[in-house]
């Protein structure tokens, strides 16, 4: 009977220890299904718990690749893990300790039930006992890289996911995550989550909205179209993913709710008309990779006050900050080259302005009508200034113009009214029309470059200028370019002047102009509304004289040409320098002295000259008509730069036909000792005998 009891005790025990290791083995393989199973929601396995001491410990953690981390429940994931620790800790004690107790009794044919940690001796991350797979890698050093196996373990992980810092490295964990994608807010730590996804397939985010393309690298997106009912917007820096580096045309444009931009550091382009007429958006930072900006991009965002280019711009487009009148400075970048055309015209707040010596060409009316900036130097490295490139700066006192210009475009300076000193630089070959017009506070004007080409009108209307210095190699006075400056009261024209055009010197107030002898060309008008004007002389070397160059020259009293006429052949009478039109009557009452050296004296040469006193005709006069100083009714003498056989072998005109109140006098150095009407100069001036 005992040894019946004894075996029935023994077969007890062995089903009690059979059915404990069954109850152990369920409990594991309970935690192995979970943690498979989170592995699958979360998409990547970051880290896994190591054995030691004989202590057998599994741990893990999973997290989403595309986002940084997964939303994790601390309090029933601790819990959970300490139940399971404890739970096995304890079968394995007691499975131990039953062994322990019947060691050495042989109850016959048993199976051996054996506990073992996953061996993976070959590093493939397969169990060599149990062929399962070893899930994750073991990162003991702290450097991203699994110990077991030596793959690279690419991110971070933060368990707590409140802090953003890695729990294995210590490093900062950058990006928020939203894996519930319902408000782009990180579930770890409540921060604003910048990241886009898109479930669909649309390329639409599922939060805010955002439209997106990708880019040909098929790494890169931007936005295509952006939520314009949003105030603040924020730039996302991913969707579905692809980083996004930049802002499409259009995106915004016309969204007139929005008032604040956030972008990212990664966005290196802001498409054309971006943001155009964003009209209540008031701040955007701009960051420092940020490459270009298209044409018209922040187009009349008229409530931007403050905006930081950095220097990594190197392409900012047209019309890009036109009417930003809020704007308070305007800092060019150095990476820029060339300023196009209305790139900043109409920010009419701007107090200062800042050209680095990067800039090689100013676009037509870059920087118009900045009308609070006082002050403007531009850089050595410029070679061309742009039509309209600066008008309309009324505030503009101090001007520099660096020494590698050439070209001043039309327009460029128009109505700079304070400017009050101006100097051209040598380097400047062409100026055209209006470029320097309306500088109404210009008193004193040096030029000093090799001008070539000059349009019209160039200093036209600087009517408080004084005096204006010329550089030799200057070789036209342009069309009207001196017009309605009418404090300008002399001017000497530099030798090497060819041409003086229409109406050059126009209603100015010259009292004395001094023309060279390299000028061949005098264009109609040159001189013509110059009140207070008294006297000029005409060279040799002239050979073209147009009609009205003394037109309206109220206070001439005397002139000396060359010829009467258009040229030395073509001769005209003396009104065509006046007027062409004989019946307008413009010779002024105030000429009394004309002479005339070369060339033919047509018949009525000068008919209407009512006033007319007296006369000197040069020994290059070849011809003298019947009748031409018929209705002279106060001419009394003519001087003759000859003697009468010269007078008698040049001319076929016997001076008895002449009006009884002319007298002739023949010209002697020496007082003569014969009869007759001889006269010389005295002060430059002819004076009988």
């Amino acid at each position: 009977m005992k040894k019946i009891i004894s075996a029935i005790l023994a077969l007890t025990l062995i089903l009690s220890l059979m059915l404990t290791a069954v109850s152990c083995n369920e409990i594991l393989d309970d935690l192995v299904a979970d943690m498979d199973t989170q592995d699958v929601n979360n998409g990547t396995q970051h880290g896994e718990a190591t054995a030691s001491d004989g202590e057998t410990e599994s741990e893990s953690l999973s997290f989403d690749e595309e986002t940084d981390i997964g939303t994790l429940d601390e309090d029933n994931h601790n819990t959970d893990e300490v139940s399971n620790e404890t739970a096995s800790e304890e079968n394995s004690t007691q499975v131990e300790s039953t062994f322990e107790d019947i060691s050495g009794t042989d109850f016959g044919t048993t199976e051996e039930t054996t506990m073992h940690l996953c061996d993976d001796d070959d590093n493939n991350h397969i169990c060599d006992s149990c062929d399962k797979k070893i899930s994750f890698c073991i990162d003991e050093n702290l450097d991203h890289y699994c110990e077991y196996c030596g793959v690279k373990i690419s991110e971070c992980i933060d368990v707590k996911a409140t802090d953003h810092i890695c729990d294995i490295c210590f490093e900062e964990y950058f990006e928020c995550t939203d894996i519930n994608i319902p408000d782009h807010i990180c579930d770890g730590c409540g921060k604003r989550d910048y990241n886009c996804v898109d479930d669909g397939s649309d390329n639409e985010c599922d939060v805010c909205g955002f439209s997106f393309k990708i880019n040909r690298d098929k790494e890169t997106c931007y936005i295509y179209q952006g939520n314009n009912m949003e105030k603040n917007v924020i730039i996302p820096k991913y969707f579905n993913g692809y980083f996004v580096v930049g802002i499409g045309d259009n995106a915004y444009e016309e969204s007139r709710n929005i008032e604040s931009v956030l972008l990212h550091d990664g966005i290196t382009y802001i498409g054309a008309k971006a943001f155009k007429k964003c009209t209540n958006l008031n701040s955007i930072n701009l960051p420092d990779n940020l490459i270009s900006i298209g044409d018209e991009a922040f187009y009349m965002c008229n409530k931007i006050t403050e905006i930081n280019l950095s220097d990594s711009i190197t392409s900012i487009g047209a019309y890009a900050f036109l009417s930003c009148y809020r704007l308070n400075s305007i800092d060019i970048p150095s990476g820029v080259t060339h300023l196009n055309e209305y790139t900043f015209s109409g920010c009419t707040g701007a107090k200062s302005l800042n050209i680095p010596d990067s800039i090689v060409s100013i676009g037509d009316y870059a920087l118009e009508r900045l009308s609070g900036v006082t002050e403007i130097v531009i850089p050595d490295s410029v070679v061309s200034i742009g039509k309209g490139a600066f008008n309309f700066n009324t505030m503009l006192k101090t001007l520099i113009i660096g020494n590698s210009v050439r070209d001043i475009g039309e327009e460029a300076f128009y109505l700079c009214e304070k400017i009050e000193e101006l100097v051209i630089p040598n380097s400047v070959t062409n100026i055209e029309n209006y470029a320097f017009g309306e500088l109404r506070n210009l008193t004193t004007l040096t030029i000093l470059g090799d001008i070539t080409s000059m349009g019209k009108e160039v200093f036209s209307g600087c009517s408080s200028l004084t005096s204006v210095t010329f550089d030799e190699g200057i070789t036209v006075i342009g069309e009207k370019m001196f017009l309605r400056s009418s404090k300008l009261e002399s001017i000497v024209i530099p030798d090497g002047v060819i041409e003086i055009r229409k109406n050059a010197l126009q209603g100015s107030g010259i009292k004395y102009v001094s023309i060279p002898n390299s000028v061949e060309k005098i264009e109609e008008g040159a001189f013509s509304s110059c009140r207070n004007l008294t006297s000029i002389f005409i060279p040799d070397s002239v050979r073209l004289i147009g009609t009205d160059i003394f037109y309206g020259c109220n206070s001439l009293e005397s002139i000396n040409v060359p010829f009467l006429g258009e040229t030395f052949e073509n001769s005209k009478a003396l009104y065509y320098l006046f007027s062409e039109n004989l019946y307008l009557s413009a010779i002024p009452l105030t000429l009394n002295h004309v002479i005339i050296r070369g060339g033919k004296i047509p018949e009525n040469a000068f008919e209407s000259a009512e006033f007319l006193e007296s006369i000197t005709l040069g020994d290059a006069i070849t011809a003298i008509e019947v009748g031409a100083f018929d209705e002279c009714i106060s001419l009394n003498s003519i001087y003759y730069l000859g003697d009468e056989s010269q007078w008698k072998d040049a001319f076929n005109l016997d001076i008895s036909t002449l009006p009884e109140n002319i007298t002739v006098y023949y010209y002697s150095e020496i007082e003569p000792t014969q009869e007759g009407d001889y006269w010389r100069y005295v002060d430059g001036t002819p004076h009988p005998w």
